[in-house]
């Protein structure tokens, strides 16, 4: 099982095109977006309607730190891999994303006051000697961070109150570790309709009433952090057309830089987005798929067949074959693809990654005679294929309806098929072997 990761500048469509995928592959959206972290402001901070992890987290009044969403988006992908599902990590926040698929070495808080002191320190020194001072006690760390870069040269120096470095941290920044297997892709829209885009979204904004939104968040506690929010001292303090104006001059500038950073992130495979958000879809999902080989079964494929269906029946149904109560029944399942794989008639088809076989389906005389995948590969577009070709084989051999059976605990097989159609007819019938589960019957029109 792998993560997919999304990034993207500002109206690039990262949203509509992760949700798009997400339809396709079973997966779940986690945020990597800084702003969207924040409850009160969905108008402003473009959260979509979408149920999507890590949305609408905090309340303004919360001061957010990297380490925190770090812990919250890694107990969020290790969750949603638990239950089978693909995450797919959305978002423009560089640092974000990176914190949410790798993990960086991040430093502890700061006490209460060192970043004031530290940024005085900054004021009274001046550039050139603050930065020397930076070089006199952390020289790796002076040596990636320009003078005139004060936000940078005082987390330099409050690092180095704190006995860390910059250096180590940026190192890691843009290595290309990750926590699992992950495919990183980035929307590349150019630069006049992204700032197209960043206009009409702001004109929606306006009409859906950002700023009665904005008027009744700055009425109570808003922390510093959650301050620094695009747009929101803008549509505040401003007249609408000013504000406008200086909102989209602001976002321009953000989208340029996060152009940039997506040009560092190591891995990541640059997708066209300046079309409609399906499209740009089903390319990620075609690329995901690329890897997979779908070829007809050999004789050398039974014990594979055999192994695959019995890791997918035990992680998906483990509750129904405890080890302490009944054995899955080996044999018995072991046979059938002999016997599949062994005649002529019907089809059986088997996906392969790196010469191994990670997914296999059976097709015979108008049944879907089964469809199994292993458990890391759930989620990666290796059921679909194996789904599309076994009722390409069906049609091919002149049948007009499909039938299969499910068993009925079995939640996400059940899903799977509802969604690519299928409905269940009403059939039902006891399985052979202890303990004698349910298998309850579907169809789908060819």
């Amino acid at each position: 099982m792998r993560v997919l990761a999304i990034f993207g500048p500002t109206a690039s469509g990262k949203t509509d095109v992760a949700e798009e995928v997400a339809d396709r592959i079973d997966g779940e959206l986690v945020s990597a977006d800084a702003m969207q972290v924040y409850d009160g402001l969905p108008i402003l901070t473009n959260q979509s309607r979408r149920p999507t992890h890590l949305v609408a987290i905090w309340p303004l009044n919360h001061d957010a730190s990297l380490a925190e969403y770090q812990q919250l988006a890694h107990e969020t992908i290790d969750e949603i891999l638990s239950r089978g599902r693909v995450p797919i990590v959305v978002g423009g926040t560089g640092l974000y994303l990176r914190a949410a698929i790798a993990g960086l070495d991040l430093p502890p808080a700061p006490p209460p006051g060192l970043r004031g002191r530290v940024d005085a320190a900054y004021e009274r020194l001046g550039a050139a000697r603050a930065h020397a001072l930076l070089a006199e006690r952390d020289p790796q760390a002076a040596a990636r961070v320009h003078p005139n870069d004060r936000r940078r040269v005082v987390r330099a120096l409050e690092l180095v109150a704190l006995g860390r470095s910059l250096a180590p941290g940026e190192d890691r920044l843009w290595s290309d570790e990750t926590r699992h297997p992950t495919a990183i892709f980035g929307l590349d829209v150019p630069g006049d309709e992204v700032a197209r885009r960043i206009e009409v979204r702001t004109t929606s904004m306006v009409e859906r009433g950002v700023e009665a939104e904005v008027r009744q968040a700055v009425s109570r506690p808003i922390s510093a952090t959650a301050r620094a929010i695009h747009g929101l001292a803008d549509f505040a303090e401003l007249p609408l057309d000013e504000a406008v104006a200086a909102y989209n001059q602001r976002v321009r500038r953000y989208a340029a830089y996060q152009r940039k950073w997506m040009r560092r992130i190591p891995g990541l495979t640059a997708v066209a987005s300046n079309r409609p958000a399906a499209e740009t879809a089903d390319e990620i999902v075609a690329r995901i798929q690329d890897e997979i080989v779908v070829r007809p079964a050999k004789r050398e494929d039974v014990e594979s067949a055999f192994q695959v269906q019995r890791a997918a029946s035990l992680a998906a149904l483990g509750h129904i074959y405890p080890p302490d109560r009944y054995a899955f029944p080996d044999d018995a399942i072991r046979a059938r693809w002999q016997q599949a794989v062994g005649t002529t008639e019907g089809t059986v088809i088997v996906a392969e990654r790196d010469g191994r076989v990670v997914g296999v389906a059976a097709a015979k005389d108008g049944w879907l005679d089964g469809l199994y995948v292993l458990p890391e590969e759930w989620g990666n577009g290796v059921a679909g294929r194996l789904h599309d070709g076994a009722l390409s084989a069906l049609a091919a051999a002149g049948a007009t309806t499909a039938r299969l059976w499910v068993l009925e605990d079995n939640t996400r097989a059940r899903r799977f098929y509802e969604r690519r159609g299928w409905r269940l007819d009403g059939s039902e019938r006891v399985v052979p072997f202890p303990p004698h589960p349910r298998d309850i019957g579907y169809t789908k029109e060819l």
